[in-house]
């Protein structure tokens, strides 16, 4: 049967969590909504200012608080706001898998499902890269690999616009959660109402991105992730902490082209490079 203890700590939780995306008790002037942006207006909430995409939607058609994926580490002040700043993509997706479960919990009420969307496509564009950041496989098809969080990692580009905050083209197994990403893609499906649509990102080029698009980012994020899996492998069986899926365009303003982000895993490039982060050695297993 339903514990109301569980369902009450879930939702403490979850106030919790929009409370720090939308920047917590800061002390100091701190932007807000802050979530995964910088100390800059529109950082979280326009797809265009670096970092790229989409942290937060500020508004909602409900009247609530902005919803969106949080700075990594809080609290949050002036003196520590470099240190702590950008979203953790392997946080934001566990807190945003239990929101979709409390959501069910709730039998869906129309302004936690709004809070919630809000939450699944702030996290497709700030951890995935939605709706531009992917690259076109020979067949055709979208290749959207999740990032380390909204400032770094994936298919960021060592330099331009929205360089990536660390080091280029690094990637974790670890965070590869594809239960998740299937989850939130049928929240998205089964509970989207054309209001939705007013909250998606647009493309850099101004045209509107749509439901369909932000279901195929999902849904490639798992293809994607299962691909670099296989290539990250040792013969035990055994997973890397960091590999590589270095696939530059032509130029660093350009964030999707041809390209298959596996070919060199788990190296960085055809160089044979190597990243790591967090600690651990490139080719480690563990923490």
């Amino acid at each position: 049967g339903e514990d109301p203890r569980a369902l009450n700590y879930s939702l403490a939780l979850i106030k919790s969590w929009v409370a720090m995306a939308n920047g917590g008790v800061a002390k100091g002037k701190i932007v807000q909504p802050f979530a995964g942006g910088t100390n800059e207006s529109n950082s979280s909430t326009k797809v265009d200012t670096w970092p790229y995409g989409i942290s937060a939607v500020e508004w909602s058609h409900d009247k609530t608080l902005p919803a969106g994926v949080p700075a990594w580490k809080f609290p949050i002040s002036e003196k520590n706001i470099v240190a702590n700043q950008g979203s953790a993509t392997d946080g934001d997706q566990d807190a945003l898998l239990g929101m979709v479960y409390t959501a069910e919990a709730l039998d869906f009420p129309s302004d936690f499902v709004d809070m919630v969307m809000r939450s699944v496509i702030t996290f497709a564009s700030a951890d995935l890269g939605f709706p531009d950041l992917y690259r076109v496989l020979p067949g055709g098809e979208k290749a959207f690999v999740p990032k380390l969080g909204s400032m770094w990692g994936g298919l960021l580009p060592e330099g331009g616009t929205y360089k990536t905050q660390k080091q280029a083209w690094c990637y974790s197994p670890g965070y590869f959660a594809p239960a998740h990403y299937r989850t939130f893609r049928d929240f998205a499906r089964r509970h989207w109402h054309q209001k939705f649509a007013d909250y998606l990102p647009p493309h850099l080029d101004g045209r509107p991105s749509t439901l369909d698009e932000l279901l195929e980012a999902l849904d490639s994020a798992v293809t994607t992730g299962y691909n670099i899996l296989y290539y990250s492998s040792c013969s035990s069986g055994s997973v890397s902490n960091w590999v590589g899926v270095k696939t530059p365009c032509d130029d660093d303003e350009t964030l999707n082209c041809e390209g298959v982000p596996w070919t060199h895993t788990p190296y960085v490039g055809e160089e044979r490079g190597e990243c790591a982060q967090s600690g651990t050695r490139f080719g480690s297993f563990g923490a």
